[in-house]
């Protein structure tokens, strides 16, 4: 074969260039809607104009007609392609199946047939063995009828398949305006080329160039598609997304008349389509949507509506937008309904649970309050009883003994009834923690000091290490820290037999203005099985059954510590060994004060609570009491220091005689008949507003939470006692109160932990667990020591020793804090300040105020333990 690149060849080189580009383009992206009759399209169209270049170089007349014949099955070809394309790009394929394709095919091949059959192509060619045999170029072909016939048939497929590119270009969206232009051109640029030839070839044009035209159309068709990803968007995008979703959309004009809804859609309102077309959006919903407000603005909104009546309810998201055209004018409405049922009766189920759980925690709660208030109330009377007896100088050793037993026994019952109520408040998340500024150090040195006599009991190291980098002054919660710790030492203590226990308080870093500090409790006891380690956290939960026999215990401690310390904000942490011995460990962000402030200024009454606890003045008291045993061991306390007692049994006859008599204080317990307590007070209360007097009430009550004493004070109490009573705050409050109110400070609030000033041996049990026998030990401890402290305090002062008069004064501050005694703790915290700033003239006059204030409370103290 000979061939010669002529100049007409040049253009179909370029064409063919192109077109094969975009072949191998559309070859790489076959597998998308339409792509591989893309691909048969732009392959016809390589076929065409390649064996039109081949046409054009070659002389020998046999050879071009070859390549002529070549040339028809590109041409023939191409218009069925293109028409598949459009079909299937638009997403038509469903009219359109492969078989469908292979039965347009039938008309091309049966031309091409006769186009390559020698006898029969002069169906398509005039006289093909007359043919004009150009020396360059195409060759000169004379049609016949049926070559005529088969254009009308191409003809038809590719306008068809135009018009189906056309009319889909509209649903695209304005970002995809490039390609909607790009791709009109791709169905234009055949028919200009086709017209361009049809009236200027060959006489201004000498090739024909339909052929170009479709080769720069498939490209324009490429790069349209692939460009603009139109093919993943527009317009098989309704079909393939909107028709194919599980949300309801409606589509709506701007007068809100329905103009396209989705399967979805239909099936929600049980109708189909074609129904709905045409219908007010608000009449295809009637009223069982609140579809009218949702309808009211032309702003977007979203919501929750609901469908149909319980127990068939459907629940949806709504998105409603107005439709804005490319003026920003609205041209319709868009409603879209996501179906959350499932999600909604889920929520439900969770909300009812969690209101069950409140429920119950609040049932348990109140349960855990009313068995609490229940055994108070029996267990004042064991308690009272035997406060009494023990009053008594004529009981034999033995008989003090077993009576201090139960007192013991009974003290022991009213800690755990306290854990009970702590832990249930903590459950129900009703405990919640105070901040106030404290001493940290002070805090732990003194809680290790409690437990001091425990330890050399069992002959244990006991101590107290605090990082230097840990500052002295913090804000928290002093008194929930002290309990945590309290209880890890008192752990740490029961199961050690042997070796250490250590307190560590470690510093970390100040973020946002918080110091991190981590605090750890370390034995060297029996340790925890690894198994058992998360069971001991929880209540009334201890390692073994044998353990609880050995070492006792209710196991509640570490359930609390535990609740506490998420409450600050970590958790209880635990690292132990079998045989080894246990860590627990725990991190609190403590603030940061502002300025100094004397940790114990807000634990300070003054001197004058302790002289008041030593007055004999009898006062005329009315006690209001329904249990029998009460009132009697009310009158018998109360008349062991003279006072005078008037006893009724209900609220009612407690405001009737307050009204009539004279009385200088009521002691008012709070479940009576008639009139409880609060209603008593409540009245008494009012009818003082006409006479602008003011008789202390204090409460007595065997309910021990905050939230009572709130309750009280709220009626007009001016203090809450707790069942079982303590003799001395008994004693105490009545002296603090009936002070106050000869003072004329009326307003002043005395609780049962704050009337005790200079010592408070009630306090100093409970810091010992109920251990008053430990307790007496911590007060004989002091009686014994505090001299030499003294001693040690002038001797510094003398030789002008400042560092050891601050840390003798420390110390002294941090027992005596301990011990509740305010008045010796504040004086100490004063002389180590002069101590630190080396104020020896100060030091003299504070160190005898501090004599005369150790001196007051050994004489408290001679009630408790053995004077020398």
């Amino acid at each position: 074969m000979t061939w010669e690149f002529t100049w007409q060849a040049l253009p179909y080189a370029v064409a063919l260039t192109i077109t094969f580009i975009a072949l191998v383009v559309a070859a790489t992206r076959r597998k998308s809607p339409g792509g591989w009759y893309l691909v048969g399209f732009l392959f016809a169209v390589s076929i065409w104009v390649g064996a039109a270049m081949l046409e054009n170089g070659i002389l020998d007349p046999v050879q071009k007609l070859f390549w002529a014949r070549v040339r028809y099955i590109g041409i023939m070809s191409v218009p069925v392609f293109w028409f598949a394309f459009a079909v299937n790009y638009t997403n038509r394929s469903n009219r359109l199946p492969l078989f469908g394709v292979l039965i347009l095919f039938l008309v091309p091949a049966f031309v091409l047939f006769l186009i390559w059959s020698d006898t029969l192509a002069s169906f398509i060619f005039q006289n093909i063995n007359d043919l004009n045999i150009a020396t360059e170029g195409l060759l000169n072909i004379e049609f016949a009828t049926g070559f005529w016939i088969s254009q009308i048939y191409n003809t038809g497929l590719i306008i068809l398949g135009s018009l189906w590119l056309l009319l889909a270009l509209p649903r695209a969206s304005s970002v995809y305006r490039g390609q909607s232009l790009t791709l009109l051109l791709a169905a234009l640029l055949p028919w200009i080329a086709n017209i361009v030839d049809y009236f200027t070839y060959p006489q201004l044009i000498p090739i024909p160039i339909t052929s170009f035209g479709f080769a720069l159309g498939g490209l324009c068709l490429v790069y349209g598609i692939f460009r603009f990803r139109v093919l993943d968007i527009t317009p098989i995008a309704r079909t393939n997304i909107i028709e194919s979703m599980s949300d309801a959309v409606f589509v709506t004009d701007q007068k809100h008349r329905v103009v396209d809804v989705n399967v979805a859609a239909a099936n929600l309102v049980f109708s189909n389509a074609e129904a709905l077309i045409g219908n007010e959006l608000r009449s295809v919903f009637e009223d069982q949507l609140g579809i009218h407000d949702v309808l009211s603005e032309d702003v977007f909104q979203s919501g929750l509506l609901a469908v149909g009546e319980a127990p068939y309810t459907q629940y949806f998201e709504t998105t409603y937008s107005p439709l804005h055209a490319q003026n920003e004018d609205v041209s319709g409405y868009y409603l879209i309904l996501h179906d959350v049922t499932a999600r909604k009766l889920a929520e439900d189920e969770i909300l009812h649970a969690k209101q069950e759980v409140e429920e119950a925690n609040e049932a348990k709660t109140q349960f855990l309050a009313t068995i609490s208030h229940e055994i108070r109330t029996p267990l004042n009377a064991v308690l009272g009883l035997t406060d009494l007896i023990l009053l008594d100088d004529n009981l034999t050793n033995d008989q003090r003994h077993s009576l201090e037993q139960v007192r013991t026994s009974g003290d022991m019952l009213v800690k755990m009834l306290n854990d009970l109520l702590d832990l249930s408040k903590i459950d129900a998340g009703k405990l919640g923690l105070e901040t106030i500024t404290f001493n940290l150090h002070d805090l732990a040195a003194n809680t290790v000091e409690l437990f001091a006599p425990r330890a050399i009991i069992k002959a244990l190291d006991i101590r107290c290490e605090i990082d230097p980098g840990v500052p002295e002054l913090v804000t928290g919660d002093p008194t929930r820290l002290r309990q945590i710790l309290f209880n890890l030492l008192s752990n740490a203590i029961k199961f050690t037999e042997r070796g250490s226990v250590v307190l560590q308080v470690e510093g970390g870093d100040i973020v946002d203005d918080l110091q991190k500090v981590t605090l750890s409790v370390t034995d060297t006891g029996i340790g925890i099985p690894k198994d058992k380690q998360d069971a001991i956290f929880e209540p009334f939960q201890q390692e073994t059954l044998s353990t609880a026999r050995k070492y006792g215990g209710t196991g509640l401690g570490l359930a609390i510590a535990m609740r506490l310390t998420e409450l600050m904000g970590s958790g209880l942490k635990i690292r132990s060994k079998v045989g080894r011995g246990t860590k627990f460990y725990f991190e609190v962000d403590f603030g940061l004060p502002g300025e100094e402030k004397s940790p114990l200024s807000n634990l300070i009454l003054g001197q004058a609570h302790f002289d008041l606890l030593r007055e004999d003045t009898p006062l005329r008291i009315l006690v209001a009491e329904d249990d029998p045993i009460n009132q009697m061991v009310l009158r018998q306390l109360l008349e062991r220091r003279s006072h005078k007692i008037t006893i009724v049994d209900n609220g009612q006859s407690a405001v009737s005689l307050s009204k009539h008599e004279q009385f200088d204080l009521i002691l008012m317990d709070l479940q009576m008949p008639e009139l409880n307590g609060l209603q008593a007070t409540r009245a008494i209360r009012e009818y003082e507003q006409s006479t602008g007097e003011h008789l202390p009430i204090v409460a007595l009550t065997a309910n021990a939470t905050a939230e009572d004493r709130r309750r009280c004070l709220a009626a007009g109490m001016d203090s809450h006692l707790t069942k079982p009573i303590e003799v001395d705050a008994l004693y105490a409050t009545i002296a603090a109160l009936i002070h106050s109110t000869q003072k004329d400070t009326s307003e002043l609030l005395i609780d049962q932990e704050d009337a005790v000033s200079m010592f408070d041996f009630d306090e100093v049990t409970e810091r010992c667990g109920g251990d008053k026998e430990l307790a007496i030990e911590l007060l004989q401890m002091f009686h014994d020591s505090w001299p030499e402290s003294l001693d040690t305090i002038e001797a510094a002062i003398a030789d002008q020793d400042a560092d050891l008069l601050e840390r003798t004064a420390h110390t002294l501050k941090g027992t005596a804090s301990t011990l509740s005694a305010g008045e010796v703790s504040k004086i100490a915290y004063d002389l180590q300040v002069a101590g630190k700033n080396a104020d020896f003239d100060a030091s003299r006059t504070l160190t005898q105020k501090l004599a005369r204030a150790l001196k007051r409370v050994d004489s408290h103290l001679a009630e408790f333990v053995l004077l020398s």
